[in-house]
């Protein structure tokens, strides 16, 4: 897992005051290859 704090990816979250601006996760898979996954849990509204 990795945390975007609005500027930069970051290996870990320690504010216990503020979430991420996103959640991102991914997975390597003998099958798939990399499969990426990003969550957006504040910022602007998307339209």
């Amino acid at each position: 897992l990795q945390f975007y704090d609005g500027t930069r990816w970051q290996e870990s979250w320690s504010s216990v005051q503020a979430i991420p601006v996103a959640v991102r996760m991914t997975l390597h898979s003998p099958q798939w290859g990399e499969i990426e996954r990003i969550w957006l849990l504040r910022g602007p509204q998307l339209s």
